[in-house]
């Protein structure tokens, strides 16, 4: 070790580091993509993250969204499985790394009321493969193919987002957020999938 410095500025940077790498490893998605892969997206989201206090409107966050998506689907690599070599990375996973990464950093850590207020409304919500199902069941009209999110393009991507606000408009008080909703949807899945085991197993 050659550093010696112990500055404030020091620990802010690495306060910063330490919340982005929480972030990443809150997706739960580190083991879908290759072993070399984890430093490559660390790295991509401290990037994109410091350009979110210049961000002012919506057109803005959702190009850095879609730059993210693009230069993820470009750089990484799902993991090679039985059968199953390594291979492209799909819109759809390459949006929920970065919806969880981002919502960690904003919403649960790092902003002040004032900038996360106004970053939360620009947010999308995160969708995994239980959330496609529960969409896909609730709007069996709009025909959605997709079975995991390693289906999904961006166009159907941004369709979930719709149907996310559509459902929030439906069922929400007027306050929530698309990037709450899947903090919502997640429990309750999960609250949902675990009383069924329990029936079944009586």
């Amino acid at each position: 070790m050659t550093e010696k410095r112990l500055t404030i500025k020091d620990a802010e940077e690495s306060r910063l580091k330490n919340i982005i790498d929480m972030a990443f490893a809150f997706t739960s998605m580190t083991r879908v993509f290759e072993a070399e892969s984890s430093e490559k997206i660390i790295e991509l989201l401290r990037d994109k993250f410091k350009r979110l206090d210049d961000i002012r409107d919506i057109g803005a966050y959702r190009d850095l969204h879609e730059e993210f998506c693009t230069d993820f689907v470009n750089l990484i690599k799902t993991s090679p499985r039985k059968n199953h070599p390594s291979g492209t990375v799909s819109y759809g996973q390459a949006a929920k790394v970065f919806d969880i990464a981002v919502k960690v950093y904003v919403y649960y850590c790092e902003y002040s009321d004032e900038q996360r207020s106004r970053l939360m409304l620009m947010m999308y919500g995160a969708i995994d493969t239980p959330i496609l199902k529960h969409l896909k069941s609730e709007y069996k009209d709009r025909g959605i193919l997709a079975a995991t999110i390693s289906d999904i393009d961006k166009e159907l991507y941004l369709s979930l987002q719709d149907l996310i606000k559509r459902e929030i408009e439906l069922n929400g008080d007027g306050c929530t957020m698309p990037v709450q909703y899947d903090d919502i949807m997640w429990r309750r899945l999960k609250e949902e999938d675990a009383r069924k085991k329990r029936e079944k197993g009586r």
